[in-house]
């Protein structure tokens, strides 16, 4: 950069910034290690002509002059889209002498491009779920072992895709099918009785459920605002009122309609985050997944467990007996035990 004539305080900020990152990593969920990274890996986009590509050529030869590297052609692939005819194609890649791929390798565990057929991109989650269950004999496994497997473990392989696409709501219920399958001992084509609704055991404890996660709730977004916006961007400075037309494009008209009707301060605040819901004031993705089950079930009128109910169920799992003692007596109190009358139900 110095050599290209950018200012040595502009070279400074970004070298800082470079040799300034590290990572670590979640080990039994508690962060571990401090990884610098020493390489990079580059992605170019540009429109399917060959000028643009002799332009991004041309760039990365100044490149290796100034900074004395060279392009490694051998780890250098193109991806084309499908609407780039198969002539231009060879022309483009004849140019840039490196090969294609018809599907663009996984970035950091997700797909680097996702179509039109999100389903197809996002089937790998499916796959991997299957296999972390074929890894485990359900005979081996008591029903506390198998609720530990679950939800640590198959539960929370696509928390990660979550975070970042909306998973479509045909992979979440094949999903949650392979749970409540591998739950319930069925392997192959062997049908076992399924003895309580999936529904049910997505409850929470203290509400006559198990506490699987309903991932279908999990994937619904409230606005496309990016994780690091304030609250100042939904206020007109001019006008100390809300910003009318930003909140209009960026929430649902439901949501949208319930933050214009907020009251706001007269004098300025300092923009702070915080959670009501919480004594902490902060927020947690259990708490709201908590929260999406009470509005489902107010919406649907269905029967809400009262303080009674909650305070028998939570003293159950309180018991100081094995894990098996435990889901036996949840079975038989929920009348989820394999009875000839449940049968005929």
């Amino acid at each position: 950069m110095e050599k290209m004539g950018f200012h040595s305080r502009w070279v400074g900020w970004v070298v800082e910034c470079i040799r300034s990152v590290t990572y670590s990593m979640l080990i039994n969920g508690e962060p571990k290690g401090d990884i610098v990274p020493t390489r990079d890996d580059s992605l170019l986009f540009c429109r399917a002509r060959v000028e643009e590509v002799e332009k991004i050529q041309e760039l990365l030869g100044k490149y290796e002059l100034a900074s004395g590297q060279k392009i490694n052609s051998s780890r250098t692939t193109i991806f084309f889209s499908k609407n780039v005819p198969t002539t231009l194609k060879e022309l483009i890649q004849n140019s840039l002498g490196v090969p294609e791929i018809k599907e663009y390798e996984k970035y950091l565990g997700l797909p680097a491009v996702v179509g039109r057929n999100k389903r197809a991109s996002l089937n790998y989650i499916k796959d991997r779920v299957w296999g972390k269950l074929q890894g485990w004999k359900e005979k081996l496994l008591s029903q506390t072992g198998k609720e530990v497997l679950l939800k640590v473990m198959v539960q929370a392989i696509p928390t990660f895709a979550m975070s970042c696409f909306r998973l479509p709501v045909g992979l979440c219920q094949d999903i949650e099918m392979l749970i409540c399958k591998f739950w319930c001992g069925q392997r192959g084509e062997r049908r076992k009785i399924h003895w309580k609704k999936w529904e049910m055991m997505c409850k929470p404890k203290v509400e006559k459920g198990l506490g699987f996660k309903d991932l279908c709730r999990t994937t619904t977004p409230h606005s496309n605002l990016a994780l690091e916006t304030t609250m100042a961007v939904l206020i007109n400075p001019v006008s100390g009122w809300w910003n009318i037309h930003f909140i209009d494009r960026h929430f649902y008209p439901p949501d949208a309609k319930l933050i214009k009707s907020l009251p706001l301060c007269s004098t300025p605040q300092p923009d702070i985050l915080i959670w009501p819901k919480e004594k902490s004031g902060n927020y947690s993705v259990n708490f709201r997944y908590k929260l999406l089950c009470e509005w489902q079930n107010e919406e649907l009128n269905r029967h809400q467990v009262s303080d009674v109910e909650k305070r028998f169920w939570n003293n159950i799992w309180k018991i100081k007996a094995p894990g098996k003692i435990k889901h036996f007596i949840w079975k038989a109190c929920s009348n989820s035990l394999p009875t000839k009358e449940n049968l005929i139900k």
